[in-house]
């Protein structure tokens, strides 16, 4: 009987972030937000997305039903338009993967490599942070020869620089 409890309480805490992310979402563009309120919600909502993401209770259904929302969500340009939101849905998004789908998420960061419409600097500084993900991630996932192809790769970016820097002062080279 418990397990049916949390995992209706988890199903309440997804339907209402979900709900809340995403409007607040659309509020936002109407708004001056100056004060944080609206921005405040749509970080609290992803925080429990992410809570839920790394729950060890969470079913894999829930889990896998909670990423597509993600990957459908991330189709909509707002979501890079303000704040770092598209960066943190992005980490819920990880979570999820690396307890269902790997392959998937690694789909989704080259999809939105993809050149926006937008301006070249944002362009590259969303590259740069997909880039540093990817790597992430695929160290994390045990695939460290292709992360290290992929660091090598993009040397001219400065945090994937530091990166090799801070690992050979760790190995004492």
């Amino acid at each position: 009987m418990h397990a049916l409890a949390c995992a209706a309480q988890y199903d309440k805490a997804i339907a209402m972030s979900q709900a809340v992310a995403g409007e607040c979402m659309k509020l936002i563009t109407y708004s001056d937000d100056s004060a944080a309120n609206i921005s405040g919600l749509i970080d609290d909502a992803i925080d429990t997305l992410q809570q839920v993401a790394d729950a060890p209770a969470m079913p894999n259904e829930k889990i896998a039903a909670l990423y597509e929302w993600i990957e459908r969500e991330l189709r909509n340009q707002i979501w890079f338009d303000y704040g770092d939101f598209w960066q943190k849905l992005l980490r819920v998004a990880q979570s999820a993967a690396r307890r269902s789908e790997p392959g998937r998420f690694l789909q989704l960061l080259d999809r939105l490599m993809q050149p926006t419409g937008k301006s070249a600097y944002s362009t590259e500084y969303h590259n740069k942070v997909l880039i540093q993900l990817k790597i992430q991630f695929l160290t994390s996932i045990g695939r460290e020869e292709e992360a290290t192809a992929l660091i090598n790769t993009h040397l001219e970016i400065p945090e994937i620089r530091q990166v090799l820097v801070d690992d050979a002062i760790e190995k004492e080279d």
